[in-house]
């Protein structure tokens, strides 16, 4: 079916992706005028703001800015879900990330418009946050010998700085690792860890959830 589903795709993109394409860039060029009244979140494309990533070469990537806002991507993303059946792709502690794709249309949009201007109106929309957005913050080798690979440890997340991971740590969505085992914790990994929990950001390593601390080795 997947194999299929993908055939399928190709031969509908032979035919008819030029003319579909051609009638998404107007559609997201509409829903992007629309979102210029939002006045606490904010779409960086809408606003014709240009970057060295995706923003200058894929609109279809909707990122939503929450910097101003009163909440953040991960309550933005479960709010459409649960209160307008939209489903966000990704979401971090500053904003969340929205697809477009031939598959939408301006029905699409409309709703998604619809949504953030109720969302950008709601009371707690106003209240201004003190956040500072980090880059992605990844975990370092870990010098050979500098940990026993036998003993291992539950410390508080605040107290890993400078620690060896024993466990894979990722926030959800989208699930990229910020952590591998094996791999030093630095003070960027912790922070971004941490205000990520304090979103509501699901937050976990195979054992489930991190919430009880995070397990690494002994030193030797």
């Amino acid at each position: 079916p997947l194999m299929a589903s993908v055939c399928g795709m190709l031969d509908y993109m032979e035919k008819n992706g030029e003319a579909r394409l051609r009638a998404l860039s107007s559609e997201l060029a509409q829903f992007g005028h629309e979102m210029r009244k939002l006045r606490h979140l904010s779409l960086p494309f809408a606003e014709g703001k240009t970057c060295e990533d995706i923003f200058a070469i894929d609109h279809s990537k909707l990122y939503i800015d929450c910097i101003k806002c009163g909440y953040g991507g991960f309550e933005l993303k479960r709010r459409l879900r649960r209160e307008f059946g939209i489903e966000l792709e990704s979401a971090s502690v500053a904003g969340a990330l929205a697809y477009a794709t031939i598959g939408d249309g301006k029905e699409s949009f409309d709703r998604l418009a619809d949504a953030l201007v109720r969302c950008d109106a709601a009371p707690d929309a106003a209240v201004r946050r003190e956040v500072s957005p980090r880059a992605v913050a990844f975990g370092e080798r870990a010098e050979e010998g500098s940990y026993s690979r036998l003993m291992r440890e539950c410390v508080p997340l605040a107290e890993a700085e400078g620690r060896t991971a024993a466990e894979s740590v990722w926030v959800y969505p989208p699930g990229v690792p910020v952590l591998l085992a094996g791999e030093r914790v630095t003070g960027e990994c912790v922070r971004a860890l941490s205000d990520a929990l304090a979103a509501g950001g699901e937050v976990a390593s195979p054992r489930g959830r991190l919430d009880g601390g995070l397990l690494v080795f002994s030193r030797g």
